[in-house]
């Protein structure tokens, strides 16, 4: 039988893999690291994104309030769908209202109850968030017992350590509600004699246990949220936090309430901030360093500030987005920020409007 057709057509065929087999070996060797390197940057930028996001959110915090408000009242409490829009942020302070939840009547409040709560929901929402929880409130005399208010406030922080049992992980420090040194409002004020005030004294020993006893374990952080100063006393209380935060290791972070959002006039606020978180120290106006020494301890952030007035009260929104467009570039490596939101309103008797609105305008601020 004549082969030589049969010999023409497996050498016709040989070749045609060759080429192809050449072909797809060349298309490979040169295509392949492009679709490699273009999907290298989509990855890369993808964790760029994530890691700013999570460096972002491991920095900065919101503010939940819980708990008692006036007499007979409850805020509403939140819910795991709210925290979980709030995607820019992992961070939370427990807040209270400070005139109502007091370190001599945090029982018959329930605040231990309230708290733990709001940090049950916090854990159900993702057991990595983490969270500062408050300390009741005391009363702003001029003279404090300090030793009888630190005992009180020892027993109130092994209490809620028991009641959270372990979501206690979740918690890394301790949030003091007082807004305000109060030695600026008495007769025998001075800047000389503020480590001598009742309060300041109090703030030392609670520092001192909070980060040093092993009954926090491992909730060693202590953060302050004070307001900036306005009214008469403006300057005096620019002066104790001066002192506060230059002068002494009390806290690891303080968050400095600008106030501007809720008052007009204290738009001088905002410069004095901005200069004291990019530098670390606190200014007073036209560039003064106010304290006498610095200790650079304490890290100096802002609170920022909006409420549901943001959609209805044009001067709030004025406000709101002016005080965004000079902290701004804050955020990133030297801004710390925390945000006054507000609540979502109290149990029966009325609902904040907007609140998601407002939890966007916080995804918003965080993620400029």
């Amino acid at each position: 039988m004549n082969m030589k057709p049969k010999k023409k057509r497996k050498a016709w065929f040989a070749g045609v893999l060759t080429i192809t087999f050449t072909l797809s070996l060349f298309v490979n060797l040169f295509s392949t690291p492009v679709i490699r390197a273009a999907k290298d940057v989509e990855e890369n930028e993808m964790d760029s994104i994530a890691m700013d996001r999570s460096d972002l959110s491991a920095r900065n915090m919101v503010f939940l309030y819980s708990g008692h408000f006036g007499d007979g009242q409850r805020y509403i409490p939140y819910e795991s769908a709210e925290l979980e829009r709030l995607d820019t942020v992992r961070q939370f302070v427990i807040a209270i209202d400070n005139k109502t939840n007091k370190i001599d009547n945090y029982k018959e409040r329930n605040m231990i109850d309230d708290v733990n709560e709001t940090v049950q929901t916090i854990v159900d929402t993702n057991s990595e968030y983490k969270v500062l929880v408050s300390l009741p409130a005391h009363d702003v005399s001029s003279k404090l017992h300090v030793d009888q208010l630190f005992d009180e406030y020892v027993s109130y922080i092994k209490e809620l350590k028991r009641k959270l049992g372990p979501n206690w992980d979740s918690v890394t420090g301790f949030y003091y509600p007082n807004e305000a040194i109060y030695f600026y409002g008495t007769q025998n004020y001075s800047y000389s004699q503020l480590k001598n005030q009742s309060q300041v004294q109090l703030l030392e020993k609670l520092s001192e246990y909070i980060k040093n006893s092993d009954d926090v374990d491992g909730a060693t952080s202590f953060a302050w949220a004070p307001y900036y100063g306005f009214g008469p006393n403006r300057e005096k209380i620019v002066e104790t936090i001066a002192y506060i935060v230059d002068e002494t290791m009390i806290f690891d972070d303080v968050y400095i309430q600008p106030h501007y959002y809720f008052d007009k006039d204290s738009a001088i606020n905002l410069q004095p901030i901005y200069d004291s978180v990019k530098e670390g120290r606190i200014y007073g106006d036209g560039g003064r360093l106010v304290a006498k020494n610095h200790l650079d301890k304490t890290k100096i952030g802002i609170q920022m500030e909006i409420d549901s007035g943001y959609f209805t009260d044009t001067g709030k929104r004025e406000r709101y987005d002016q005080t965004v467009d000079k902290f701004k570039e804050l955020l990133g490596e030297k801004g710390r920020f925390s945000f006054y939101m507000g609540s979502k309103g109290l149990i029966n008797r009325f609902n904040i409007p907007y609140f998601k609105e407002i939890l966007d305008k916080v995804n918003e601020f965080y993620t400029k």
